[in-house]
């Protein structure tokens, strides 16, 4: 995972930015939008599950993290 954080961080900037006005601050938070745009271009809603079941997966990750603080 490590040897592939650069190519990660890019990857994340990327879609992260996208709809975007330019930030001075270069932070921007990926929305489930963007995060779809990701899957689908990277076809990985072709495989065993579809985009529905990966964002119910992220909100049901995101919600116990949420809670669990």
């Amino acid at each position: 995972m490590l040897r592939h954080m650069t190519s990660l961080h890019r990857v994340y900037a990327f879609y992260s930015r996208l709809g975007h006005k330019l930030n001075p601050d270069n932070a921007y938070v990926m929305t489930r939008m963007q995060f779809w745009r990701l899957l689908k271009d990277c076809q990985l809603h072709y495989q065993d599950y579809g985009l529905v079941d990966m964002d119910r997966w992220l909100g049901e990750c995101c919600t116990l993290t949420v809670l669990s603080v």
